[in-house]
């Protein structure tokens, strides 16, 4: 029988009277039900802005994309963040010169913005289009009389696309704008007027996230050759083109925090002028009630403002390090929920309280108070048997009697093994390390593509047998070896009495040369004869993998599928390098495979799994 302890962080403090005859002199309660649940947040979250164009008469930048709604999120589940950094200007001296750079997207869990499209150089032939993006970048001008296109809003959220670059003659080229949030870019005209940026969104006190007015996400002006007027950039942080008034001028750079477009640049002077002025970075608010708190990983910055709007949490997220960095919300239960009758809490079925007097947990049956037997409190299912704990698996294997998949869709066939012998949960399948497998089909890894694909792998191994070294994959406990045009990879062990070490590497090329640089695994205090949890996960964007033992994280390193010419395979071994050689010797159980990355608090909770 599995058991759950009570947590005293789990705990509340409960007022004196809970009850019309029940008095807490001295203890605490514990609610009725879960802590976990979702929790309303409102979110507002921009990307960065593009760059504008440069050369002469460059179009300008457009603003991030802007998404803004109320969300139902799970409670102490680490959500993905990342606020998105503003274009660069690119210098351009000639007339085939590239556009500024796009913005880069902001993301809160499933909630991208895409960043703002760059501006276009200006150019003697018949002009260069404008970046598509969460607003379009301004097209530049041009001398022979044609008309180049704005940039296409291409996002789902509050974005326009950018002015066209005018047509204009051996005397006048002037730069159309970026798209702003609530306005298009202005068009250039054919002589002597720049495209003014499209408006970004400004909010009122009444009506903003934040309880006070701002503005964001305006498109940057385009600029001029050598005409006096100067555009200005959309509200919002939107910058204005480089005035014509003075000859090689780059663009000015909008405001960080915003996610407005960067102005045009007007110069071909290497490499003092000619640069368009670079997109504001974006910005990311959270809002929400005052007992939900969010928790960010060390690389956010941020600011917490609990006092501009009673009974609200409002976060601004400024800055993150990378793309992995996370947010938690908790939300504590409160006393403050509970049903009130006559001034007094009312007691539920099935509460339980931390008796400090007696030093006793005691169980509430609706009607009276018992004192449990234990210290542990109450008893729940096992969760071995799930197939999608602490999320959705692709496969789970119990390896109880036979290798069929818990998830149901892929089935194992057992070769030579040495039985099915007392496991972590249940039983556990014994390889003898050398002819001893388990052949699956692909559920994961199985496509040219899939190198960019996220992945993890979890399972209990208990070694009989620790032998070999890093350059070689023996002791593997998955594998794959498909082909000259596929990667061959191993989860494996090596060792002997000095330590045990894991990793999970891969072979480059048709020679099977080892790749030293994929070693990531360091030795642990591990023996054998001992059941440990093993946890593998691979980032597919950034080709990263993070080894987990018994629920702690070593370093991560970089695990490139597609390095050598060669493909992501299949994972489809297991015991096995390839299907008959490198063999675990020792036992495998509760093995699963996932098409996600799980995280801590997931890796967390699989290591804690119980048994029914």
């Amino acid at each position: 029988m599995a058991i759950t302890k009570v947590i005293t962080p789990d705990l509340i403090d409960l007022p004196t009277t809970i009850s019309s005859v029940e008095t807490n002199t001295d203890g605490v309660v514990l609610a009725k039900g879960s802590t976990s649940g979702t929790a309303s947040v409102e979110y507002l979250v921009v990307a960065g802005g593009g760059a504008g164009g440069g050369w002469y008469r460059g179009g300008g930048g457009g603003a991030g994309e802007l998404k803004e709604s109320t969300i139902a999120v799970d409670i102490g589940v680490q959500l993905n963040l990342t606020v998105g950094t503003g274009g660069g200007g690119v210098f351009v001296n000639s007339s085939g010169g590239s556009n500024g750079n796009n913005g880069i997207n902001s993301t809160f869990d499933s909630i991208t913005s895409l960043g703002g499209g760059g501006g276009s150089p200006g150019n003697s032939a018949s002009g260069i289009i404008g970046s598509d993006g969460g607003s379009g970048g301004g097209s530049g001008g041009n001398w022979v009389g044609t008309t180049a296109s704005g940039g296409s809003a291409i996002g789902t959220g509050s974005g326009n696309n950018g002015g066209d670059g005018g047509p204009g003659s051996s005397s006048f080229q002037c730069g159309g704008g970026g798209g702003g949030a609530t306005q298009v870019g202005f068009n250039a005209g054919a002589s002597s007027t720049d495209g003014n940026g499209g408006a970004g969104k400004t909010y009122s006190n009444v009506t903003s996230i934040t309880g006070s007015a701002f503005s964001i996400a305006g498109g940057g002006g385009g600029a001029n050759y050598d005409l006096g007027n100067v555009t200005v950039g959309g509200t919002g942080g939107g910058a204005a083109g480089a005035s014509g008034s003075t000859p090689y001028a780059n663009g000015p750079s909008a405001a960080n925090n915003t996610g407005s477009g960067g102005g045009g640049g007007n110069g071909d002077v290497q490499p003092s002028s000619g640069s368009g002025g670079a997109g504001g970075s974006g910005i990311i608010i959270l809002r929400t009630v005052s007992t939900t708190t969010a928790t960010f990983s060390g690389g956010v910055t941020y600011t917490l403002d609990n006092t501009t709007v009673a009974g609200q949490n409002i976060y601004t997220i400024t800055a993150t390090t990378d793309s992995s960095q996370t947010v938690t919300f908790s939300n504590p239960v409160s006393s403050d929920a509970r049903p009130v009758t006559g001034g007094s809490y009312i007691l539920e079925d099935g509460e339980f309280r931390y008796n400090t007097t007696d030093k006793k947990v005691e169980y509430y049956d609706g009607a009276n108070w018992f004192t449990l037997t234990s210290t542990m409190a109450v008893p729940q299912a096992g969760t071995t048997g799930v197939c999608n704990y602490p999320t959705t698996a692709t496969a789970l294997y119990q390896f109880n009697d036979d290798v069929t998949d818990t998830c149901g869709n892929y089935n194992g066939t057992a070769y030579n093994l040495n039985a099915y012998v007392t496991g972590k949960f249940g039983n556990a399948a014994d390889f003898n390390g050398t002819t001893s497998r388990v052949d699956i089909t692909s559920p994961i890894g199985n496509s040219a593509s899939n190198e960019n694909d996220d992945f993890s792998v979890s399972l209990w191994v208990n070694w009989d047998v620790i032998t070999g070294t890093a350059a070689g994959f023996n002791g593997a406990m998955i594998g794959n070896s498909t082909g000259s045009t596929y990667s061959s990879f191993a989860l494996y062990s090596y060792g002997n009495a000095a330590g045990i070490s894991v990793a999970f590497e891969r072979y480059y090329n048709n020679t099977g040369y080892y790749n030293s640089s994929y070693t990531s695994a360091a030795p642990f205090a591990g023996v054998i004869n001992t059941w440990y949890h093993l946890v593998f996960t691979y980032v597919g964007s950034t080709k990263t993998v993070t080894t987990y033992v018994d629920g702690a994280a070593l370093p991560t390193y970089t695990l490139d599928f597609n390095a050598g010419s060669r493909t992501m395979s299949s994972i489809n071994s297991f015991g096995s390098y390839n299907g008959s050689s490198s063999g675990l010797d020792g036992q495998l159980d509760q093995l699963r495979l996932f098409s996600s990355v799980l995280t801590s608090a997931q890796v967390t909770a699989l290591y804690e799994e119980t048994a029914p």
